[in-house]
């Protein structure tokens, strides 16, 4: 909830910051991670 992610093939835009990489490493089989432009 805190990635902001509910359904299969949703996107979401979040900040470069620790806490949000710590999320992403417990579950790097169910999100891609591609760095933005702005």
């Amino acid at each position: 909830r805190a990635l902001g992610l509910g359904r299969i093939g949703k996107t979401n835009t979040l900040p470069d910051r620790p806490e949000i990489r710590g999320m992403l490493l417990r579950v790097p089989h169910l999100v891609e991670v591609t760095e933005g432009g702005e």
